[in-house]
């Protein structure tokens, strides 16, 4: 199974930008054709693209139609004057040609004005129908909290936004509420436009605050909004594929009941922080130039003194450097070398030879 998550880091990697959305759409049906299982989209189109024009076919496609178009015309026309060449017609025969003329001209026109209306694409109405051909895709949803508003009037208008369609089609349904107090509880939504939104298969939030040192070490996979449950935006798709098991909510867990995993139903239990949060276990770990560098980066707080609510303390530095010294004595170790040349493939001479 391929499941292929796009997001603004990898627009900016190829050179794209997400408002290039008719580039998206082509993309995903790429990926479809190519096997993709699931696409799930890390970008919030919040607004509509402007009307684009299409160059391709204004170049390639567009002169072929309004040269179509004239050529009937004007055998249109050569039709009429034959007919009545060498002949004395009288004046009612005259307005009947001309009548014919003018209703066969004007089927020619509307051909021509349907062909004109594709210099403009709705690239919007473009990517909400590969969203729906693709099946399995995933947009985002925004949960507004009452800290994200300035001021002190902490109110959200949902005005704009399709509030009946989220409660029914994206809200979790499968769910048990038992003593939950820790699941943040939004006063609004800022979903995709509605257009997209209504196309793919369903939608998760994004909403994950780093810690003092701008790592994320914890999201939440639950948000409320009008006493709902909705999910975050990798927990959705992954419910999905483990087969829509029951849900059950309280303080210490969230628990996957009926999990179809390999084949094999179980039971998953993912455990909450105090927050309500769940820690995240990265699968990479971190390179020892990136821990060296996390470790500079609490020496520099800690210049401006320790900050324990925050975790900004000596013991947490010296746990950084003694976690950059660990891995990078590992790294030069031949045992470590030996280590990665046991899972490689030994006739593969050449990727053998880069680990030297």
């Amino acid at each position: 199974m391929l499941v292929v998550k796009i997001d603004d880091v990898s627009m900016e990697r190829v050179g794209l930008f997400p408002w290039t959305r008719d580039i998206m759409a082509d993309a995903i049906v790429f990926l479809r054709e190519m096997g993709a299982k699931t696409v799930v989209f890390d970008l919030s189109y919040l607004d509509r693209s402007p009307v684009k024009v299409d160059p391709a076919y204004v170049q390639n496609e567009l002169p072929g139609y309004l040269d179509y178009g004239f050529e009937q015309i004007n055998s249109a026309v050569a039709q009429i004057l034959d007919s009545i060449a060498g002949q004395n017609p009288t004046r009612d025969e005259l307005e009947a040609y001309r009548d014919m003329l003018i209703e066969f001209n004007s089927g020619i026109k509307g051909s021509l004005d349907t062909s004109i209306a594709y210099v403009t694409r709705d690239v919007d109405e473009y990517f909400a129908k590969t969203l729906k051909f693709f099946g399995d895709s995933y947009l985002t949803l925004t949960m507004i909290n009452a800290n994200d508003i300035i001021g002190d009037e902490k109110t959200f208008n949902m005005a704009n936004h399709d509030t009946e369609w989220l409660e029914s089609r994206i809200a979790l349904t499968d769910l048990s509420v038992q003593h939950d107090t820790k699941t943040p509880e939004a006063i609004g939504i800022h979903p995709a436009i509605s257009l997209l939104l209504r196309r793919a298969k369903n939608t998760g939030f994004v909403n994950a605050d780093p810690d003092a040192d701008g790592y994320r070490r914890r999201v939440h996979l639950l948000h409320k909004f009008n006493d709902l449950y909705y999910g975050q935006l990798v927990f959705v798709p992954l419910l999905d594929y483990l087969g829509n098991p029951e849900v059950t909510v309280t303080d210490s867990a969230i628990t996957l009941t009926n999990a179809q995993v390999h084949g094999t139903e179980t039971t998953i239990r993912i455990p909450r922080t105090t927050d309500g949060s769940i820690l995240i276990h990265w699968p990479d770990d971190e390179t020892p130039l990136e821990k060296y560098s996390n470790a500079q980066y609490i020496r520099e707080l800690l210049y401006e003194g320790e900050q324990p609510d925050d975790g900004i303390t000596f013991a947490t530095y010296r746990d950084y450097r003694e976690d950059f010294f660990s891995s990078a004595a590992k790294l030069i170790d031949p045992a470590y070398e030996q280590a990665i040349l046991a899972d490689l493939d030994p006739d593969d001479t050449e990727l053998t030879e880069e680990v030297f």
